[in-house]
């Protein structure tokens, strides 16, 4: 007595083209494989399925083997994880095969097998490098007979300044950029090819975003009222300066965010508030390890 039975396999995708971005390293596919008796004869039935096996593979290479018995049907949904290190840019065919095997309990039966196939196609973007920015260093600059550069108090890691003052950024890249684009009230100077510095001035009239002696005289009505607990509370948002960059024609967004504590006519109390030495060097000093 025998089966005589047929084993049918399929693969179910999800969607047959993917793209991989500049960004990915990966690509996951979605499948569904299943193998089914068919074609049964007699008295077989799926007491009489002893085994069947499933194995799928891509471009030739195994990445998933599952069984079942006792079944007419043996099937999967399985998740496989692509590495943009084993496709090549622009448009890939990825083949993906399943093959299954059936044994029943009859050996004159033997070993009954079936394959399939599927193609996918994977389009992959040229990958965007690493971004090329290895140091931002934001200082206060000083203009006075010598230029000079003085590490700012901060608030939480930002830094602060007083409206009237500059602010200088040394930027320090890895490799020589495409270019730099910065705001219209941003000054940019270029050092050499990997090193750029940007110069703004905070406008004198611009909104406290941390509370200063200007702010707490104004709520209070005069300074004799002022506390020290009144100065440093956060009342505004952050400042920012927003710049990009091009490397290899891929863009690179950046910015510093930095706090305003009053202005530099009325703040006579700034170091206080803050409780730090002021650490000052001149400007030459500072850039000169990137001037190479």
């Amino acid at each position: 007595m025998s089966a005589n039975a047929k084993l049918k396999t399929n693969i179910n995708l999800d969607k047959e083209i993917y793209d991989m971005s500049s960004t990915q390293d990966e690509i996951k596919i979605s499948l569904n494989a299943i193998a089914n008796v068919v074609d049964l004869e007699g008295y077989a039935n799926q007491n009489h399925v002893k085994e069947i096996n499933t194995k799928i593979y891509i471009d030739g290479k195994e990445v998933s083997e599952f069984s079942s018995s006792k079944t007419l049907s043996n099937s999967k949904d399985i998740n496989i994880t692509i590495n943009r290190n084993d496709l090549k840019e622009g448009n890939n065919i990825v083949e993906i095969v399943n093959k299954s095997y059936l044994r029943t309990e009859f050996a004159i039966d033997g070993l009954i097998k079936d394959l399939s196939k599927k193609t996918i196609q994977i389009n992959v973007k040229k990958q965007k490098p690493k971004d090329p920015l290895q140091l931002k260093d934001t200082r206060k600059l000083i203009k006075e007979n010598d230029f000079k550069v003085e590490a700012p108090f901060l608030y939480y890691d930002i830094p602060v300044f007083q409206a009237g003052q500059y602010i200088i950024v040394k930027l320090k890249f890895k490799d020589t950029i495409d270019k730099i684009i910065i705001e219209d009230d941003i000054r940019l100077e270029k050092i050499n090819e990997k090193n750029y510095l940007l110069i703004k001035k905070i406008p004198l009239e611009t909104v406290s975003s941390i509370t200063s002696i200007k702010e707490a005289r104004e709520q209070t009505g005069n300074y004799f009222n002022i506390k020290q607990s009144d100065l440093g509370n956060k009342i505004n948002e952050e400042y920012v300066i927003n710049f990009n960059y091009y490397y290899k024609d891929f863009e690179y967004k950046n910015k510093v965010q930095y706090e305003v504590y009053g202005d530099i006519l009325n703040n006579f109390n700034y170091q206080t508030t803050f409780k730090k030495d002021i650490n000052t060097i001149l400007l030459n000093e500072w850039i000169k390890d990137e001037k190479g």
